[in-house]
């Protein structure tokens, strides 16, 4: 452990700069230099990246804010505080754009900017009009609800929140719903590395990773956040949206997208979570 709170870097010396504090840093990296989510995107750059928030024509109007966004960002430390300056832009970027893809409006592929129809909604609209249900009654363990609906899997308290006997509270308090969301992208499954991991370069690739085609990158997270649902199988609208999102969002930050964007001919991961744990579904 290095001494004054000094980042140790990826071969075991310890500094204060991003050669120490960035790329394979093993402890004490930038959360502990006191880096923030607000460092980087103000309240000016959010509401920019989605205008729609505080549109009447919107369902989720006014619903999710800035300060509930760095209010939940700041209780998981290492979101948007890892790595280099660039490295903490895209993962801010591609937290966003995941989140945008599914609460974005219906047909926003038709209208003017497609891509700033991000947080339309509250939750997915389609997983709140279509018939899902991810109740899972096999589990003894956490049982359902009676009457309730589970667009999600997050069988679990947050924040002092009883999201199983009550998983609606995700979609009436916005830093609980972020909260989920930061959580689903911050902890490793038994299958899968974390978002935050792939995206800050912390997860390092097998052999057998690189042969399932499995390249840190934007496209990776996509993997995680869908699986079998956008991975795998070509080009999909899915895909698509949520590159578009990414790209613009980078393009704002001023800050390259890097590489390794798609998911197209990935191995999916082996997993039942859905691209609908990432939000208030």
């Amino acid at each position: 452990m290095c001494t004054d709170g000094r980042c140790c870097s990826r071969d075991g010396w310890c500094g204060s700069s991003d050669e120490y504090c960035g790329y394979g840093c093993q402890s004490q990296c930038y959360p502990s230099l006191g880096h923030k989510v607000s460092d980087i995107i103000t309240s000016d750059l959010f509401y920019e990246m989605l205008p729609r928030l505080g549109s009447s024509e919107c369902p989720g109007n006014n619903f999710y804010t800035y300060d509930s966004f760095v209010q939940s960002a700041s209780n998981f430390s290492e979101f948007g505080t890892t790595g280099d300056l660039d490295t903490r832009k895209r993962e801010i970027a591609a937290f966003l754009a995941h989140t945008s893809s599914v609460t974005a409006i219906e047909h926003f592929h038709h209208l003017q900017d497609p891509y700033s129809w991000g947080y339309s909604y509250v939750s997915d609209p389609w997983a709140e009009t279509g018939d899902f249900d991810y109740c899972d009654k096999s589990d003894d363990r956490y049982p359902c609800a009676p009457g309730k609906k589970y667009m999600a899997e997050d069988s679990f308290s947050l924040n002092g929140a009883d999201l199983l006997n009550n998983p609606d509270f995700l979609s009436k308090n916005p830093e609980v719903s972020f909260e989920s969301a930061f959580w689903f992208w911050m902890i490793p499954s038994k299958t899968m590395p974390s978002s935050h991991d792939i995206m800050t370069g912390q997860w390092v690739p097998t052999h057998s990773d690189y042969e399932s085609g499995w390249y840190p990158g934007f496209g990776l997270t996509t993997n995680v956040v869908t699986g079998g649902l956008a991975c795998g199988h070509g080009w999909n609208p899915d895909e698509r949206d949520r590159i578009g999102f990414y790209t613009r969002f980078c393009d704002l930050m001023g800050v390259d997208a890097g590489h390794n964007l798609s998911c197209d001919f990935q191995r999916p991961f082996s997993t039942n979570i859905t691209n609908n744990q990432l939000q208030t579904m």
